[in-house]
């Protein structure tokens, strides 16, 4: 196992790990495999607040590659032209929780967080009514549809005819 004087001499890495866990500490020591895979690790966890366990899960995603040494690239024409285009890939999400096939479909993700979220209320209990997917709503004139409709269940729901 290895000891904290592996920050000794690294003024970067010294004041964050000072303000994650020893437990943190150790799965970062464990799983990084030099000082730059380790201060972004310790910067995301201490901005992101993660438990150990969803460090852990961060790990598992390769959350450091995907990001730093892999970064989402776009061509030069695209930059010249739209030089705010790298910002638009900024906030990318991992969803390896709905194990999606390799090539899926638009819907599939839809689909998957569909399929989490009716297991999530029914383990909250009585208090929530899923209502559906692509649920219609009607504002004084105008229509348009929820992704989701989640209502408490005391509301009186009716149909948007």
């Amino acid at each position: 196992m290895k000891k904290s004087h592996d920050y000794a001499g690294k003024p970067k890495l010294q004041p964050l790990v000072a303000e994650i866990s020893w437990a943190k500490n150790l799965v970062v020591l464990a799983r990084c495999k030099d000082d730059l895979e380790r201060e972004f690790y310790l910067r995301q966890a201490i901005r992101e607040k993660w438990s150990k366990r969803e460090l852990v899960c961060q790990f598992k995603t390769v959350l450091f590659e995907c990001a730093v040494l892999h970064p989402v690239k776009v061509t030069p024409l695209v930059s010249q032209t739209h030089p705010a285009a790298l910002t638009v890939f900024k906030n990318s999400y991992l969803v390896e929780f709905l194990d999606l096939p390799q090539g899926h479909l638009e819907a599939d993700p839809h689909q998957g967080l569909l399929h989490h979220l009716k297991n999530f209320l029914i383990e909250l209990g009585c208090d929530s009514s899923f209502v559906g997917s692509e649920y219609p709503l009607q504002d004084g004139r105008a229509r348009s549809c929820a992704g989701f409709a989640v209502f408490p269940s005391w509301a009186q729901l009716h149909g948007g005819n």
